[in-house]
């Protein structure tokens, strides 16, 4: 029998390793090969940290993980159903709806990992009953941010555009440009914040550039949001451009191991990020350029420091303006007093960025958590 030249899979992102991996392991490096072989249980497993594969897979870029987790029954938001082989389960975890107080697309945002967030955008449409929350806020570092917030936090402006389409197709544009982190920031400050400091925090972001296909712009991060502001309207949607196949939508998500990487050498999924990366960044381009040429009846902020007005119109403006002066000036305060990131210990109170689950005590940190050892 003639032996089968299988030199070409490692070229291809979904079956890069040969070996037999681990559930959390194969997320993360993406072999969807090693997932399948796990079967159905591999959903609800949880780590230490509370995150599932499909955090993993999400942020770590892997589009045909993901939607073969999401395909098994893996929920979009990374919530845990019932227990299967999981480090613990959701009754013995703390009242959060998220386990690790992030979502798949909070991680994926951060890392700019653009087509794994649309996988999980798509899953998520109310015309086939899945919602994703996109409001979301994260507290597993305390600092509250939604996943537009994780974006120009990260400054992964293509995740950033990403986003501003998909809250304007949920109708959800406004609230996400005026939601406000623990800090009180909405996410185009925390854009500016961040382009300030930008040549501390370039090193500490540089991980992901390969997940998000090139380095960090915060200045980007910075057109594209004002950009939103401005108008809703110079956002027009670049999914069209490049609609996510079929196979990676639906529930034969394993298609991607018979597709023409085994033939020919090419991966159907790499050509469709390649061409949907392109028409995203085509589309924030646009939507920079268009920005500049608007004149819009109030100037959203000429100095880094200063808090833009949403202005598409004056009575929508005035209804949040009250409220959110009166949330950013209380976030202010707490900063300025005792404000520290991370959560606290139900055992001994201390506040820590890194605890552990323990099943009667709940979250526990380190040095507690060896007491109980």
């Amino acid at each position: 029998m003639r032996a089968v030249d299988r030199s070409h899979d490692r070229q291809c992102p979904c079956k890069v390793l040969p070996q037999s991996l681990s559930s959390f392991t194969a997320a993360e490096y993406g072999d969807l090969l090693s997932l399948s072989r796990l079967g159905p249980a591999v959903i609800d497993r949880v780590d230490a940290g509370g995150y599932t594969p499909l955090h993993l897979a999400a942020q770590n870029g892997h589009v045909a993980a993901t939607a073969y987790l999401l395909s098994l029954g893996a929920d979009v938001d990374g919530r845990v159903c019932h227990d299967s082989n999981s480090t613990f389960s959701m009754a013995e975890s703390s009242q959060s709806s998220h386990l690790c107080g992030a979502t798949p697309l909070h991680r994926a945002a951060y890392s700019g990992a653009i087509s794994a967030m649309q996988v999980l955008l798509d899953w998520a449409n109310p015309d086939n009953g899945r919602r994703c929350d996109i409001l979301a806020t994260d507290t597993s570092f305390g600092d509250g941010m939604t996943p537009l917030h994780k974006a120009a936090s990260g400054g992964r402006f293509l995740a950033v555009r990403l986003l501003l389409d998909a809250l304007k197709t949920r109708h959800l544009l406004r609230e996400g440009l005026v939601a406000l982190d623990v800090l009180g920031r909405t996410p185009l400050e925390v854009a500016r914040f961040m382009a300030l400091k930008q040549e501390e925090e370039i090193n500490s972001v540089r991980r992901w550039d390969t997940v998000a296909g090139g380095p960090a712009s915060w200045e980007k991060c910075v057109k594209l949001l004002e950009a939103a502001q401005i108008s809703e309207a110079v956002i027009s949607s670049p999914s069209t451009q490049a609609p996510l196949p079929q196979y990676l939508s639906g529930t034969n998500a394993l298609q991607c191991l018979e597709c023409g990487a085994e033939k020919d050498g090419r991966c159907k999924t790499a050509s469709w990020e390649t061409t949907f990366r392109l028409a995203l960044a085509t589309s924030a381009e646009e939507m920079m350029s268009q920005a500049q040429l608007a004149k819009p009846d109030c100037d959203p902020s000429k100095s880094l420091g200063s808090v833009p007005m949403i202005c598409w119109s004056k009575s929508e403006s005035g209804n949040v303006d009250a409220k959110k002066k009166s949330q950013r000036a209380a976030a202010t305060q707490t900063e300025s007093s005792n404000f520290c990131l991370g959560n606290k210990c139900d055992r001994c109170g201390e506040i820590c960025l890194i605890l552990f689950r323990d099943k009667q005590k709940g979250l526990v940190c380190k040095g507690c958590r060896k007491l109980r050892a």
